[in-house]
Formats: C-alpha cells, sequence, structure tokens
C-alpha cells in the first residue's frame, strides 16, 4: 500500500520562449501552470535569445512573488530544443513535464498525469488536446494512439505524441534530448528515438491540453519537417523485419513529402486526422 504520508513527487516544467510569441499568450500559459492542482512545481521559462525588456522584467517580478518559477536566457536565438534542453538541465523534479508558451494546460493535467503515468507503467505520456484560436475558443480536436502498442504500430505513420502535453519520468529527458538540428518537428525525432528503443509512451485519453492554432499554423509545416520526418521514419523503419524494410522503404520518402503540400491540400489532410478515434487498449 502506497504511503499517504509520502509528499508528492516535485515536477519540473519546461516552456521555451522568444521574442516573436504573443506576449498577452505567454502570460496566460503561465497562469495556466502556476493555477495547477499539482501545486509542488518549477516552472523553468527558458528565453531563447533576446527578450523585451519590459517582458524581461514581467518574468523578474512574477519569479519574486512565486519561487516556483525560475527564469533562464539563451544569449543568441538557437531554437526550441536547444531552450528546452538548456531548461531540462537545470530540471530538479523527479519529473518532467513539456508546454509550449502560447497553449493552456487543464488545472488538472499534471495531477492526472502522474497518476496515470504510474498506474500504467510508462516512462512517457502525452494527452488528448484542443485546438483553441485566438480568442481561446475550441475550434478542433486532436486524439491519438492511447496504448504502448498502439503507439508502436503507428509511430511510422504519425507524430505519436503531443510534444507540449508531454510528460515523462526526468531521466528519459536527460538522457535523450531533443535534436538541436532540427528547428522545427524535434519532437518526433525524440519519439522516435525512444520507441526504436523500446520505452513504453502512451496518451492518456482526455483532453488536457489546447494548443493556439494561429493563422501561420499550416504555413509552418514545410520543409524543414520534410526532413525531420525522414529521419524520425528511418530511424522506425529499423524496427521491421528484414524483410519487410524493402516494402517500406518508399513510405518512409512518401510520407515526409506531405509536409511539402500546399496549405491547402495539409488542411485536408489535418481535417482527416482529427477525426481518427482511438480507444485504449489497457
Amino acid at each position: 500500500m502506497a504511503d499517504s504520508s509520502a509528499s508528492p513527487p516535485l515536477v519540473s516544467v519546461v516552456m521555451a520562449t522568444y521574442a516573436g510569441d504573443e506576449f498577452a499568450n505567454v502570460r496566460k500559459a503561465i497562469a495556466s501552470i502556476l493555477a495547477q492542482t499539482h501545486r509542488h512545481l518549477e516552472l523553468l521559462v527558458c528565453l531563447d535569445g533576446s527578450y523585451p525588456r519590459e517582458r524581461v522584467e514581467y518574468l523578474d517580478r512574477l519569479r519574486k512573488d512565486d519561487p516556483r518559477v525560475r527564469v533562464l536566457s539563451l544569449p543568441e536565438n538557437r531554437g526550441p530544443a536547444a531552450a528546452r534542453n538548456a531548461a531540462i538541465d537545470q530540471a530538479a523534479g523527479e519529473y518532467i513535464a513539456i508546454f509550449d508558451a502560447d497553449d493552456l494546460a487543464a488545472p488538472e493535467r499534471i495531477e492526472r498525469q502522474i497518476a496515470y503515468l504510474r498506474e500504467h507503467d510508462l516512462d512517457l505520456a502525452g494527452t488528448f488536446m484542443h485546438y483553441i484560436d485566438d480568442h481561446d475558443a475550441i475550434v478542433g480536436r486532436k486524439t491519438m494512439p492511447v496504448s504502448p502498442e498502439q503507439l508502436r504500430r503507428t509511430a511510422f505513420f504519425l507524430n505519436p505524441i503531443n510534444n507540449p502535453t508531454a510528460f515523462a519520468k526526468a531521466d528519459v529527458f536527460k538522457s535523450h534530448r531533443y535534436d538541436e538540428r532540427f528547428r522545427r518537428g524535434q519532437d518526433y525525432h525524440l519519439w522516435a528515438r525512444l520507441v526504436a528503443q523500446g520505452y513504453r509512451l502512451g496518451n492518456m485519453p482526455e483532453y488536457l491540453h489546447s494548443l493556439r492554432r494561429g493563422s501561420g499554423f499550416l504555413s509552418r509545416r514545410n520543409h524543414i519537417y520534410f526532413w525531420v520526418e525522414l529521419h524520425a521514419r528511418t530511424i522506425l523503419l529499423k524496427m521491421y523485419p528484414w524483410y519487410l524494410r524493402p516494402v517500406m522503404a518508399p513510405l518512409v520518402l512518401m510520407l515526409a513529402s506531405l509536409r511539402l503540400m500546399p496549405p491547402s491540400v495539409l488542411r485536408g489532410i489535418y481535417k482527416l486526422r482529427g477525426r481518427m478515434q482511438w480507444r485504449s487498449t489497457q
């Protein structure tokens, strides 16, 4: 029986931000983390390069008012992978949660993910999520494969974890870094490595995160994603028996090439993806 008197685990929430982020959304994002029902956490905000003075002053005031907030900075803009890695290196928690600077977390996100990760003996867990617009209104939703078995079967075809929902044992992130060669899409590359190495990844079938999908959401799905998905699927291809690899190898290029399609085509693909339904087999 678990010791009910044991102190709750410290969770390190990692958030990368840069000068181009809409600061009103950054403030909302931070507020949603500090309002978590799991209070024993630290929020590591990593400033990726030069950051406006008034924003730095706001974060300094926030840090003084709430000692759970820690502010780190990189001297130059190096991309979200580098900013997240820098924060992960400084994280003191037993668990690490990833979070984006313009999104919103449900109040019970951290509390629910701790319980789910432990209950299902996972190394890393994500969640389902809503898409929201600039006014915080829900404009869509995204389900994900749930069990580790579902993730292993489908990871070659689609990114198995929504990055800003990722929650893991600290050593998973500390021993497997985001690949800083890629400015975007580094999460898929990381999940591919973890799945290929036998880590247990799963998704909690609850909508505990809201991802802000602005007007430039699809236009950012460009050639950078093509290259990172090419790398990720090449890693995952090695999981398959040798006799299947020649058959599946052309799919590596074909699926990655979808990222080069015009936004109108991508919009249709995302609509089809949004209609997929996943059910837990656990």
